[in-house]
């Protein structure tokens, strides 16, 4: 999924609405902490740690993590194509803990005060349930961006020069760097599969450099 899917549900709006921050250098510590906050959540995922996220008491309803477990579901309503496969599949009980806190499995849970110990292994339970989504998820993910890797590259270069400038891309064999790329190591990288292919088919396209001698031409707005 890509950002300009799910940031609206997180910021409340399209990053690009005025009304979503108050200036430049705001919208600007929000992306930077957003990113930082998404950074240390994927280094305890990838290091197959739990992620012990914020938790607000006594929270909704006061029960500690329903505005988690809320905005974890709506998160996976985002991006519903695989999700119904791995509730299926759940057999522990530890993604099902996230339903019912956020009082969709049984909005009359819970009828009585929950201890301490109880919220504790709620939380604990719905916290390894987002680890186990994460790793379900590990191949869909390197196949999401193998796919979008020639998209993504294009695109950055489009925001920099129009299309009937620039319409080579910015691959690194086509910008002739892929002397730099060691496609044969062992180690796996986003993109790689991308890599091979354009290895194995050649490219139709090459970024170039061209060097005009002469007096200085003016600008196209000049």
């Amino acid at each position: 999924m890509s950002p300009s899917e799910y940031l609206p549900a997180i910021l409340g709006g399209d990053p690009g609405s005025s009304q979503v921050f108050a200036d430049l250098e705001d919208a600007n510590a929000t992306m930077s902490g957003l990113m930082r906050y998404w950074n240390s959540i994927i280094a305890d995922f990838e290091q197959e740690s739990i992620h012990l996220p914020f938790i607000v008491e006594p929270g909704i309803d006061g029960i500690p993590g329903r505005a988690w477990a809320r905005g974890f579901l709506k998160g996976t309503r985002l991006a519903p194509e695989g999700w119904s496969d791995l509730w299926d599949s759940e057999g522990d009980g530890q993604l099902l803990s996230v339903s019912l806190v956020a009082g969709e499995l049984d909005p009359t849970w819970p009828t009585e005060a929950l201890t301490k110990e109880k919220e504790d292994e709620l939380l604990q339970w719905m916290f390894a349930g987002a680890a186990r989504a994460y790793r379900h998820f590990a191949d869909a993910r390197r196949e999401f961006a193998d796919a979008r890797y020639d998209d993504a590259i294009e695109e950055e270069v489009d925001d920099y020069y129009p299309r009937d400038v620039c319409s080579a891309g910015a691959e690194p064999t086509r910008a002739g760097l892929d002397r730099f790329v060691n496609l044969d190591a062992p180690a796996d990288f986003i993109g790689k599969a991308a890599l091979l292919k354009v290895r194995e088919q050649g490219i139709t396209r090459k970024l170039v450099g061209i060097r005009i001698l002469g007096d200085t031409q003016p600008a196209a707005f000049e």
